[in-house]
């Protein structure tokens, strides 16, 4: 189970924007393109009622998207490439992002808990026992991506 260590409050208007509350200290700034696209991607997949990956499945509970929500805000990265976001088994959510060689994927399940994924040329690179306990863990993770971090 992860803690986060700020709560960032979210709202979604109509046009899929995210207003990150100016009360929050260190807020990430609201323009990256790759956060709305994947926010939108997460508010489709609630609103289509398509949010199990297979039949029998478990949904998406509120709590497992609001935690993605959260951690999506949280990124302070703007130039991002835009992830995919789909339902995975046990009711969770996969945030998927891929560039060039390398693959970044966030699991994130309905107990709370989080799994960050690195793939490098289709090898596992990392699939860490402390499971992304920190926010800049995350972040970590995207600077990896982008070729900004080892």
């Amino acid at each position: 189970m992860i803690a986060l260590a700020q709560s960032v409050p979210l709202q979604m208007d109509q046009a899929w924007q995210v207003q990150i509350s100016s009360t929050v200290e260190g807020a990430p700034p609201v323009n990256a393109p790759w956060r709305y696209a994947a926010l939108a991607q997460l508010r489709t997949l609630e609103e289509s009622g398509q949010n199990r990956p297979g039949q029998g499945d478990l949904g998406i509970s509120d709590a497992t998207s609001s935690h993605a929500r959260q951690i999506l805000a949280q990124m302070d990265i703007t130039d991002a490439p835009t992830p995919e976001v789909v339902p995975i088994s046990g009711g969770g959510i996969a945030i998927s992002w891929s560039m060039a060689n390398r693959e970044l994927q966030l699991s994130v399940f309905a107990d709370g808990e989080v799994v960050l994924l690195k793939t490098q040329d289709q090898a596992i690179l990392e699939e860490p026992d402390e499971r992304g306990l920190r926010n800049t863990y995350y972040i970590d993770g995207l600077k990896w991506l982008l070729g900004r971090a080892g």
